[in-house]
């Protein structure tokens, strides 16, 4: 058998387990982008609920 069956099996192998880190990577930097957006309309979200309750609390002393 030639080495060089050998060597091509090897670099492929290589090769396919880069692509593989890279492809986690990006799916990863993805995920933690989609999160962190979510996360701060969350944070905007609980301000104006806040707000709306402060105003309703001051109004009508909704909370008894």
């Amino acid at each position: 058998m030639p080495e060089a069956v050998y060597w091509g099996d090897i670099i492929f192998s290589l090769m396919m387990i880069l692509v593989v880190i890279a492809v986690l990577v990006i799916v990863t930097g993805a995920v933690i982008k989609l999160f962190s957006k979510k996360q701060k309309e969350t944070g905007e979200m609980n301000q104006k609920l806040d707000r709306i309750m402060a105003h309703l609390e001051k109004d009508d002393d909704f909370r008894k």
